[in-house]
């Protein structure tokens, strides 16, 4: 989606420099002329040493002058200067330092006056007589007051007929030519404009209005670099005019040459910092870098000296999104609607947050508001058509995409998104497409019912605490940006506190006009154009539009290309539509028992997407277009080709990271995003039968994204050997790779020369194999391209040791694509039955959570996945070689389910890469398996750091909402601390940042948290464990901290493992990732919120077996405890409980209560055997006694 800053704030070009301020009455008498004259030099000194327009107010006040009567005295004054010009240039000099800083009336006079008194002396290049000049000057003068008068009266031909008598009589008057160039300019001829502005510079060199609008006028032409120079060369004359260097800036931002336009407006803020439009302009140029905090401080500034600033309002909205932080940046596009309820660009970017929140009915209705406004706003045309596609209005989607594309056929990305959208069923329907009108009307309708109550819900003291607290912080910050920047007066400015008009207008309520607004309907004029525009939606002149599925994607995609979107004009378009097209088709193959004709296509589409310049501009469209190629290639079985298309995307990547031009945040993102390069990489390592090389790679890739989102300077380089280091002789490694193209299994047995490589493409029997993949060639295939990539008899641990041909012989591509599709829709279903589960709006229908289908179909859907994984075999085959113990090192959306449970018979740890946990055996001491490591090395330290159930609060949608009370964890709590002999415990709502960070400083063996927690996917540093109130420990917080005494983190929470149903493209890194790095040796995590009674159950359970066994062994000890736990036994287990409770009457009465549940059941059952209960806890760290391999 498109999102839109304001534009950069221009000056209005000039002022006519003879422009009369009506007819003043006469001042008051009851100051002499001689007192003025006396108090406007002293006044006048005071700005030749430097002063600013609030000092020279001062010195007005405490002179008890009024500021228009002084104007309106020197206006009438000033005559009898310019009587002798010659003699005032000095004061003609200082009158225009003080309309440099003035405003009103005053500014204006002084400006006026001053223009006057230097034009009056004689150029040197004028080539008549100043006798002659002075006799012309009342013509000249008289002329220029016409045209003015002129133009005021809206008779724009008359005034330039005035000016154009007055350069013909007085040619070498640079005046008439000044102002001629004005009119011109805002008549919106700026080719004759520019050259009136050269015939004034010809006769005055140095007036430096002429060359500041000369340089306007060519900027509005496109030609920047000739404004730049023109700007430079007003600078030379006028070096401390902030307007110049804005407009300057503007110029060089328009170039991209970002970091030189912050520089000009530094220096226009230098001598007038109060310029809230170079502030705002400032902070766009920071956020185009990347530098969006330092955008933020800009915008804060430019909104402190103009509160009702709508444009710095939006444009600050659009940095806050791009941080996340997405509800403020709705309150401050809320903002800029109260004082401009009609800025569409405003609403569009609002539109764009509420979306990306899921807000996707409220979004619809925020563009509606800015296409009332403005109808052929196709940039929101487009936006509205991703929502509507996104809730399934997929029709009405199209409708809005043919609208945009109405108005700009080029647009590619809304040919693409139509395509998108054309390509989902249900089919074309024509009735949607007749009720485009009404449809549009409708949506409309609601928005009164739906926004108005939003806005006046809107909490104005949070929005007003925040915008203050984060002005502050910009205060020192911008301190240290400025403090070698010899500006004292804009060091005062940022050091000045906010007027309370800010406080007001923020305090202020949605005002009339936007209610207004808001409730209007959409106008009979807008509506008639909506219906005519109808007839020229694209379906109109190409029937094939209305195809859908595969061909209607095709056809939108391919509509244009070559004719409005071609290669040598659209670019980025041309690429964009062919790789789209490459896409279409490799997927159709994907759904085809035949798939290779599809394939080539895609091949022929992707190399045509490839032939866009080879430009900087175009880097990451050509990674994204080699990555899809290569993918391709590998299907093909054209290895030769994808070896050497890997290569040209490495160089590629390797250059982009490179960049210097690139901040460390935007390699961040390149990085992540191309890690299906990284995993389509680790395929053709597979492919060529380079098993060491794929598990390198695999590995490499992991710690590449651990290395971005968890601050590790380098990305470690790890090879099978270093891996072997893990496992002990009854202990194995299961290693799991994800691309696009398939799911590899590694299996990594201690002393194995090699790893023994799982997946479809060797475990599948030939009789289950189509005709075509047993070497029947495919149309458009050779039984040459269907040739199996053998694995090197050498490096298959299976092979090597004599199992089945049924089970070793490589496949062809078929089984693996079956086994990846048939992982993406048992993904897509577990997701859908997840969201389902955790969205309120689905309750009603089921009157018990633990009815609905995601609980009820769990054991079905892990034993499909069993299948998928194909876990048995993998099983069986560990049992044969003694193994009991396993590191589970999942990638990608397999860091989000239970894998132990696949894996029942063993004892399973988990870790994010093979590298963290050699990092275990390099730094962390191993805990002795005496009680609960009581024997430590530390034996100083406190043994156990709890904290209990914080009452934690969460903000949506600017409302705080407290999260659900666990009422077992202070059970839970208490229970275990009955079990140490030093306890440090923070309860409720102590449990705040501070103090939960000066705990965690301190050595403890132990940290156990007893609250919520939650995985954020889009911005993984922002993952939390939520404190009391609204404070968190963020993923950031604790990576930072030093945690290498702590043998055992246990995030008794929800949620803290990882959770959500969007899917992972790069690689999970979450809290259990942040604990090992700060140097935890153990970390017990949650996969989902599981209900409290049962996790505090097993989290005694736990600890109790603790006394015994390592914690891997102890979680599993728990765990079968609890899922194998008949009714007496529970019963025995909470009286045991009740009994170590009896100093906590309340506490106990939970379990009471829990035991009256129990004893209901039948003496058989089991209550707590359902996986919901126990699976979703993990354990993850260093494995039990690891030891090296020789």
């Amino acid at each position: 989606m498109l999102q839109f800053f304001s534009k950069p704030c221009r000056w209005i070009k000039g002022k006519f420099l003879s422009k009369p301020l009506p007819p003043p009455p006469s001042p008051p008498q009851e100051i002499s002329d001689l007192e003025y004259e006396n108090l406007l030099l002293e006044l006048l000194e005071e700005v030749a040493q430097g002063s600013s327009w609030g000092q020279v107010e001062g010195f007005l006040i405490a002179k008890n002058i009024n500021k228009k009567r002084l104007a309106l005295w020197l206006q009438e004054f000033g005559k009898r200067w310019l009587a002798q010009p010659e003699l005032h240039q000095e004061l003609a000099q200082r009158l225009l330092l003080l309309s440099e800083i003035a405003t009103g009336e005053l500014e204006t006079v002084a400006r006026v006056l001053a223009e006057g008194l230097l034009m009056s002396q004689p150029s040197e290049v004028q080539t008549e007589s100043v006798s002659r000049n002075e006799q012309e000057l009342p013509g000249v003068q008289a002329l220029l007051d016409k045209a003015v008068e002129q133009y005021q009266a809206q008779d724009y031909q008359g005034a330039l007929d005035t000016l154009n008598l007055a350069v013909e009589r007085y040619s070498n008057d640079y005046r008439g030519w000044f102002n001629l160039g004005l009119v011109l300019s805002d008549l919106g001829r700026e080719e004759e404009a520019i050259a009136s502005y050269n015939q004034a510079l010809k006769f005055k060199s140095d007036s430096y209005e002429s060359w500041n609008n000369r340089g306007n006028d060519l900027s509005d032409l496109g030609r920047k670099e000739e404004a730049i120079d023109s700007y430079n060369q007003a600078l030379k004359f006028k070096p401390d005019s902030y307007k110049i260097w804005n407009n300057r800036g503007n110029d060089l931002s328009d170039l991209g040459r970002k970091e030189e336009a912050i520089d000009s407006y530094n220096q226009a803020l230098k001598f007038k910092p109060d310029l809230y439009q170079a502030w705002d302009n400032r902070g766009k140029g920071l956020s185009y870098l990347g530098r969006k905090e330092e955008a933020i401080d800009s915008y804060n500034q430019a909104l402190k000296f103009k509160p009702d600033s709508y444009e710095a309002w939006n444009d600050l909205g659009l940095v806050l999104s791009d941080l996340g932080r997405k509800e403020e940046a709705i309150d401050s596009y809320d903002q800029a609607l109260k004082f401009k309820p009609d800025y569409y660009v405003a609403w569009n970017n609002l539109g764009i947050v509420l979306s990306d929140l899921g807000r996707k009915e409220e979004a619809i209705l925020s563009y509606d508001q800015a296409l009332k406004i403005k109808p052929d706003f196709y940039h929101t045309w487009s936006n509205r058509g991703i929502v509507l596609s996104d809730l399934g209005r997929k029709e009405e989607a199209i409708l809005s995409f043919d609208q945009a594309l109405k108005f700009k056929l080029d647009s590619y990305e809304a040919w693409h998104n139509r395509g998108v959208a054309a390509g989902k069923p249900p089919g074309y329907n024509s009735f949607q497409q007749q009720q485009f009108v009404e449809l549009f009307r409708s949506e409309i309708s609601k928005a009164p019912q739906i926004l108005i109550p939003i806005l006046k819900s809107t909490n104005s003291e949070q929005i007003l605490n925040q915008f203050q607290t984060s002005l502050n912080t910009s205060t020192e910050l911008l301190l240290n940006t400025f403090a070698d920047l010899d500006a004292p007066e804009l060091i005062a400015q940022i050091k000045k506190p906010p007027s309370p008009e800010l406080f007001q207008l923020i305090r202020k309520s949605p005002p009339p006009e936007l209610i207004n607004f808001i409730q209007q309907p959409l106008s009979e004029e807008v509506a008639a154009q909506l219906a005519q525009d109808l007839f020229s939606h694209p379906p109109r002149f190409n029937p094939q539009l209305n195809q859908r599925g595969y061909e209607g994607e095709i056809a939108s995609y391919q509509a244009e290309l070559g004719k409005a979107i071609r290669l040598e004009t659209h670019p980025e378009g041309w690429g964009n539509l062919h790789h789209a097209i490459g896409k279409a088709h490799y997927f159709q193959g994907r759904k085809n028992t035949k798939p290779y004709s599809f394939w080539r296509k895609a091949e022929t589409s992707y190399k045509t997407a490839l032939t866009i310049p080879e430009s900087s501009q175009f880097e990451e469209l050509r990674l994204e277009i080699l990555q899809d190629l290569i993918q391709v290639s590998i299907d093909l079985k054209e290895i030769d080709q994808a070896q050497e298309l890997q290569r040209i995307g490495a160089s590629l990547l390797q250059r982009m990271l490179a960049d210097s031009k690139r901040t460390e945040g935007q390699k961040q993102k390149l990085a992540l995003n191309s890690s299906i390069f990284d995993q389509l990489t680790v395929d053709l390592a597979i492919q060529s039968g380079d098993i060491f090389g794929a598990l390198k790679l695999a590995e490499t890739g992991k710690n590449t994204c651990l290395r971005w989102l968890l601050g590790i300077e380098e990305i470690p380089s790890v090879d099978y050997a270093q891996i072997q280091q893990l496992l002990n002789p009854t202990t194995a490694a299961i290693y799991w790779h994800l691309s696009p193209s398939a799911l590899t299994t590694f299996v990594i047995l201690p002393g194995a020369t090699a790893p023994v490589v799982v997946n479809f493409d060797t475990l599948v029997p030939s009789s289950l194999l189509p005709e075509w993949e047993k070497g029947v060639g495919d149309e458009g295939a050779t039984n040459q391209n269907l040739k199996p990539a053998k694995l090197k008899k050498n490096e298959t641990a299976l092979e090597q040791e004599g199992e089945t041909e049924e089970l070793v012989q490589p496949r062809q591509s078929f089984a693996s694509l079956q086994q990846i599709l048939s992982w993406e829709k048992w993904l897509e279903q577990w997701n859908q039955r997840y969201q389902d589960y955790g969205n309120p709006k689905s309750k009603k229908d089921y009157q018990d959570k633990k009815y609905y289908p995601w609980r009820t179909e769990m054991k079905d859907s892990l034993e499909s996945l069993t299948e998928i994984l194909y876990i048995p075999a993998i099983a069986k085959y560990l049992k044969t070689h003694s193994i009991d113990n396993l590191i589970l090192i999942p990638h990608r959306d397999l860091h989000r389910f239970p894998l132990h449970y696949l894996f029942d018979n063993f004892t399973c740890t988990y870790l994010p890469s093979a590298q963290l946990g050699i990092n275990k055996i390099e730094y962390s001491p191993v805990p002795p398996t005496s009680t609960l490591f009581k024997n430590s090395p530390q034996p100083s330290s406190t043994d156990l750091l709890i904290i209990e159930n914080p009452k934690s609060t969460i903000e949506i949608n600017d409302k705080t909402k407290p999260l659900d009370d666990l009422p077992f964890a202070e059970v839970e709590a208490a229970l275990i601390s009955k079990m140490f002999s030093q306890v440090t415990a923070i309860e409720n709502k102590d449990a705040s940042y501070s103090q939960i960070e000066q705990a965690l400083k301190q050595p403890h063996q132990i940290f156990h948290f007893t609250g919520h927690g939650a995985y954020d996917s889009t911005n993984p540093a922002q993952s939390c464990l939520f404190l009391s109130g609204t404070d968190e420990l963020t993923l950031i917080d604790i990576i930072n901290l030093d945690l290498s005494s702590y043998h055992l983190v246990c995030l008794a929470a929800c949620e803290t493992a990882i959770t959500g149903k969007e899917t992972i493209t790069d690689e999970y890194v979450g809290l259990v990732s942040a604990f090992l790095k700060a140097g935890a040796t153990y970390i017990i995590s949650t996969l989902w919120t599981v209900e409290s009674a049962a996790s505090a159950l097993l989290m005694v359970e736990f600890y109790q077996q603790l006394q015994h066994q390592q914690p891997p062994a102890a979680l599993k000890a728990a765990q079968n405890w609890l899922k194998n736990a008949k009714r007496d036994r529970l019963i025995e287990w909470l009286d045991t409980a009740i009994t170590k409770l009896s100093d906590k009457p309340e506490l106990r009465l939970l379990l009471e209560d829990e035991r009256e549940l129990i004893s209901k059941i039948g003496s058989n059952e089991k209550r707590f055997s359902h996986p919901y209960h126990w699976a979703a806890f993990t354990i993850s760290g260093k494995s039990t006694d690891y030891r090296n391999q020789g």
